[in-house]
């Protein structure tokens, strides 16, 4: 019966990490092979390997583009179907990657997503044999030697002439799952005004297109963490260290990006409470910027290649 026979897809990687920005990227090619197992003497008139980059975006019309479409024709459609045997059926193939293409996304504001499909059609009203795999495309716009050696963040001024400021953190670019230590320091010009409460918040800033050409923001905390100021004396400044936890669930945050569905930032907030004996004078708001990389696409250029996974034999196209 045809319902016995089956076709499957294997990848061999289902992630394929674009190195570099939009404009300066390599492209890089997804390789796999479609397996078509035949259990029962079936005819076919067609197998074909489609691969698609769908976007959503509920504030354009229309709300779904495609804007990559790839097909891979392994016996092209015929009007009297191939007699197949029973019998285990491999066919390789390889789909170029465009260094420009955009990231995988899942937002409230867009999305973006890719899907490769294996289909074995059937002439008349039988059914076809097919199977979807979702892949995903990430991207890291720095080599891993400059996301390891950043510049550290340094940031530094005045405020209304009451006080000095420094913020230092090793770094300027994180994955999800670091720990981000920061240093704030504050040298006060009134004896008498002093700070009481530290509080440091990282948001997640997403714009995307709209009909109206005006951009639809989202702003979202991903991270926050407090203290009350309890400092030690460094020169004129005292310094406030403070940690801001990993996040637990890091494929919920995006890395930076820049593209035409959607664009991505990190801010980082410093919240300074200033008081003036028992009294709350004022807090005030220090704004910068950090960057987030992929967290999985930095794990798969640091891992090894995995040499059980790969093919059995060498692709034949």
């Amino acid at each position: 019966m045809w319902y016995n026979n089956s076709i499957s897809l294997q990848l061999q990687s289902d992630s394929i990490v674009l190195h570099g920005a939009n404009d300066s990227a390599p492209g890089q090619m997804l390789r796999g092979s479609v397996h078509l197992d035949i259990q029962c003497r079936t005819k076919i008139s067609s197998i074909t390997v489609v691969f698609k980059g769908v976007a959503s975006n509920q504030h354009l019309k229309p709300n779904h583009d495609i804007f990559y479409h790839k097909e891979v024709e392994f016996l092209r459609t015929i009007e009297v179907a191939k007699d197949f045997s029973p019998g285990h059926y491999i066919y390789h193939f390889e789909i170029p990657f465009p260094g420009d293409l955009p990231e995988t996304t899942g937002s409230s504001l867009a999305s973006v997503r890719y899907k490769i499909s294996a289909v074995a059609k059937r002439n008349g009203l039988a059914k076809n044999l097919k199977d979807t795999r979702e892949v995903k495309v990430l991207r890291l716009t720095l080599p891993t030697t400059e996301i390891e050696e950043s510049q550290s963040l340094l940031r530094f001024g005045e405020l209304e002439s009451e006080l000095a400021f420094c913020i230092f953190s090793p770094s300027v670019v994180y994955s999800p799952d670091n720990e981000i230590p920061i240093q704030i320091g504050v040298d006060s010009f009134k004896t008498d005004l002093k700070a009481s409460e530290i509080k440091a918040t990282i948001y997640e800033v997403a714009r995307s297109p709209t009909q109206n050409g005006k951009p639809k923001t989202k702003r979202t905390k991903i991270r926050e963490t407090s203290s009350k100021w309890n400092t030690k004396s460094c020169g004129k400044m005292w310094i406030q260290p403070i940690v801001l936890p990993a996040n637990k669930d890091t494929e919920k945050v995006l890395s930076d990006r820049d593209n035409d569905y959607v664009s991505v930032h990190h801010e980082l907030n410093i919240s300074i409470l200033l008081v003036k004996g028992d009294t709350i004078r004022k807090r005030i708001v220090i704004r910068t910027s950090l960057q987030f990389v992929d967290a999985e696409a930095l794990e798969a250029v640091r891992s090894l290649p995995c040499y059980e996974q790969s093919m059995e034999t060498p692709p034949c196209y």
